[in-house]
């Protein structure tokens, strides 16, 4: 799924920049994608991946304590790979 433009339902493009398996759950990490400009914005969206009925789905995270972890989880990735290189 990284690399990929995906719509949601309300009819926003993201592109997916980063996944992350936390806890036995996928998250995906996404900017908002400009179709006009083809441009990525500063708007980022952290969404869990649910595959139900053989569907692949993204849900919000309510939760405000998770979606932080899981944010912090995806900026640490980030730095560890920037160290790398």
């Amino acid at each position: 799924m990284k690399d990929k433009i995906i719509n949601l339902q309300d009819g926003t493009s993201i592109y997916i920049a980063d996944e992350l398996d936390y806890n036995g759950r996928r998250y995906v990490y996404g900017l908002q994608y400009d179709k006009m400009t083809a441009n990525v914005t500063a708007k980022y969206y952290i969404l869990e991946v649910i595959v139900s009925d053989n569907k692949l789905k993204l849900k919000r995270i309510e939760d405000k304590m998770l979606k932080d972890e899981i944010y912090t989880q995806f900026t640490s990735k980030q730095f560890a790979k920037i160290l790398e290189d």
